[in-house]
């Protein structure tokens, strides 16, 4: 599974952190990239508790101080160990969403994914008012959920589709649907959802190619795996899929008036023909 990379944004000795863009993260073990925790966006309430003092001035130590040592841990492939000194964390400071998130990413290392699944869960079920934050860890969650075949993956295609906010695309026609939740095909629309929302150009063509994968017959997915590949960085092999796609789905709308003409005027402004049925 292709992993959808979550930026580190740990300030340490600091009661503040900035927003991140997105980015890959590397590894000089040569470990594969990893969801490192973003999660370090504070709080008020966090920011009081961030400068508590270290263990040897008779207080519990703030996660800021044990994070140097477990961030080396993970970027140095010792997963195992970095999970020893997080369960202790947790123990020590209670569940903070760096920890989960932490946690998740050492999971994954040790390739533990149902474990790591469970750690992301907990941080959506938290409701952290990040809004990137919740969207970077529930797409990753979904993409991990569908690849191990999770029970949680109905749970986490539900919180996209009712938490998350949906980008529109040019046509409200090729807008997720209202109900989408509720579809028997939701977690098509919830990786259609990924798609519109994610930074990288690579990742919404991934998650466009999920969404359609398990709605194969639907003409809006298509469109929205043809604009995705149009826009981003697909590879030449696969520009040809793009008039492929919007002829396709042109076809399915013969019945539908109004997602004809969007199909149509999408296709115009791309200079694409499409050929009546």
């Amino acid at each position: 599974m292709k992993r959808v990379t979550i930026l580190s944004c740990i300030v340490f000795g600091s009661t503040s952190c900035h927003q991140v863009p997105p980015a890959k993260a590397e590894s000089n073990s040569g470990a594969k990239n990893l969801p490192v925790a973003s999660a370090m966006r504070k709080s008020p309430k966090d920011v009081g508790r961030s400068q508590s003092a270290s263990p040897d001035q008779g207080t519990a130590p703030s996660f800021e101080y044990l994070a140097a040592g477990i961030r080396a841990k993970l970027t140095a492939g010792d997963f195992q160990g970095a999970l020893t000194d997080l369960n202790g964390a947790e123990a020590a400071i209670g569940p903070y969403i760096d920890i989960f998130a932490c946690k998740g990413e050492a999971y994954e290392g040790l390739n533990q994914l149902n474990n790591a699944l469970n750690e992301y869960k907990k941080i959506l079920r938290k409701q952290t008012k990040d809004g990137g934050l919740n969207e970077e860890i529930a797409y990753h969650a979904l993409a991990l959920g569908e690849s191990i075949s999770s029970p949680l993956l109905d749970e986490i295609a539900v919180y996209v589709l009712e938490e998350l906010p949906a980008k529109s695309m040019v046509s409200e026609e090729f807008d997720i649907p209202q109900n989408a939740s509720s579809q028997p095909n939701k977690l098509a629309y919830a990786f259609s959802a990924a798609s519109r929302s994610s930074y990288s150009n690579t990742d919404r063509i991934v998650f466009a190619r999920k969404a359609l994968a398990h709605d194969p017959s639907n003409p809006r997915l298509k469109i929205l795996l043809a604009t995705s590949l149009a826009g981003g960085r697909c590879q030449p092999s696969e520009r040809h899929e793009i008039p492929e796609l919007f002829q396709a789905a042109y076809a399915q709308s013969m019945a539908n008036p109004a997602l004809k003409l969007a199909i149509e005027e999408e296709a115009q402004t791309r200079g694409i023909k499409l050929t009546p049925p």
